[in-house]
This record gives structure tokens, sequence and C-alpha cells, in this order.
């Protein structure tokens, strides 16, 4: 009768918790890292649709129905379709930067960009479609 009970935790009770959470950490983190990636590939994407229908509206309301003929970077292409409100940096459209390139020769385009994420994912733009590489 003398003797009291006191409550805690034994050391191996201790490193059986600490393993679980260690279980629960090693499938947790790469399934983030994966969500991660593939958000950040869907706002490329966004941007790029956001890209080719300012391009459309470009094209329809130029007098000659000629896309903007030429070469030019994300900045360039930018400036010349300022209505599409896109982000002011291709970095802040989830663009892996200085990868961006678009070519047109007024009837037709094209422009390839790469993703910012981990895989660094490929997109080729022209009026019918984006396709992912």
């Amino acid at each position: 009768m003398g003797r009291s009970f006191q409550g805690g935790l034994t050391l191996l009770e201790l490193i059986v918790v600490l393993a679980i959470i260690a279980i629960i950490a090693t499938i947790a983190v790469p399934s983030f890292l994966n969500i991660r990636d593939k958000s950040l590939i869907g706002t490329t994407e966004a941007n790029l649709v956001i890209i080719r229908k300012a391009l459309t509206n470009y094209m329809v309301d130029n007098p000659v129905n000629h896309f903007p003929a030429g070469s030019m970077d994300y900045s360039g292409l930018r400036s010349l379709i300022p209505f599409a409100n896109l982000p002011d940096h291709e970095s802040s459209a989830k663009i892996l930067t200085g990868s961006f390139n678009y070519d047109s020769d007024g009837n037709t385009y094209s422009f390839t960009a790469r993703s910012a994420n981990n895989y660094n994912q490929h997109f080729t733009a022209t009026p019918t479609g984006i396709v992912r590489d």
C-alpha cells in the first residue's frame, strides 16, 4: 500500500512513437513535394493559356488579322499584350527564367517555355493548343 504509481513514458515507448512519426514523414514529404510540382506546372500552363487568349484577341483586333510577328522573350511579348495582365517576370508566372521564346511569321506562332518546377516541364504552344513535352 505504500507505493504510489507515477505515470510516464519509457524510453522504448518514446522510440516507438518517434519511429512512427518518421515513417509518416517519409510518406508525407514526397507527396507534398509532388503536389507542389503539380501546382507549379498548373500555374505555368494557366499563364500560357492566358497568353494564347491574348494573342487571339490581338489577332482579332489587328486590322489585317495577324499575330505579332518576330521573335520575343517574355518581357517583350508581355509589353505587346498589356491587357493580358500577366505577371511582371517569368519567375512570377512560374516560368523558368530565360526559357520563354515566342516566334511568329504573323500568320501563325509558336512559343515554348519551361515550368519552374523540379522537372522543368516543357511546353509548346501554337494557335491550336498547348502541348506538354
